[in-house]
């Protein structure tokens, strides 16, 4: 918002858009992790997180899902 219209953002409403999505997409990441539990073949693979730090994320997908 500040950097298109010069309107300042609070930290608060970030993080509350931020934990508003989180909730909606709740339901979707669900169904696809049991998705592809349930898939005959998963890839796994793992993601470094910021740069310097040791942080890793890892990831389970199939050909249609990640």
């Amino acid at each position: 918002m500040k950097d298109l219209f010069d309107l300042p953002v609070s930290q608060a409403t970030v993080i509350k858009a931020g934990q508003m999505g989180a909730n909606l997409l709740k339901p979707s990441v669900e169904d696809i992790g049991q998705a592809v539990v349930k898939a005959e073949v998963a890839h796994a693979d793992e993601r470094p997180g910021a740069a310097k730090t040791l942080h890793w994320l890892h990831v389970l997908a199939t050909e249609t899902l990640t």
